[in-house]
């Protein structure tokens, strides 16, 4: 099976189901955020990162990159991570980001990095509230 990011959702919050730690409550999912003023903007939201196929360990992390631009505005800390040892096991991760500055309205693109390789990315935008 070949390595494959499954999920990489954007959200205001997440948390387990306490009766069926099975089950993951997602809230508030994002692609469009509305600025509640005009940029440069700060946004907190969570990431949830779903994956299959990876083996071994490594440095995960998240980068925002401005699309017009191709300029990253925000980096995550490395997460140290171990995989399953059975490639077909699926593996979770969460990334809470707290004030992530967007200094723009416009399309960026959220990339998800393991070990100096991007293995998932994601458009997002930013929008002027309606």
């Amino acid at each position: 099976m070949d390595p494959q990011v499954i999920h990489l959702i954007m959200c205001d919050r997440s948390y387990h189901d306490p009766r069926n730690l099975h089950r993951l409550n997602i809230g508030g999912l994002l692609l469009r955020i509305r600025a509640r003023q005009p940029p440069p903007a700060h946004h907190d939201f969570c990431v949830l990162v779903m994956m299959v196929g990876f083996a071994a360990s490594g440095e995960l992390w998240l980068q925002a990159v401005e699309q017009a631009t191709d300029q990253t505005v925000f980096r995550s800390r490395r997460h140290a991570v171990r995989f399953p040892r059975d490639l077909d096991e699926v593996f979770g991760t969460r990334f809470q980001i707290d004030r992530c500055p967007l200094p723009r309205y416009g399309r960026y693109r959220l990339e998800l990095w393991l070990n100096d390789e991007v293995i998932g990315a994601r458009p997002f935008w930013l929008l002027p509230r309606t």
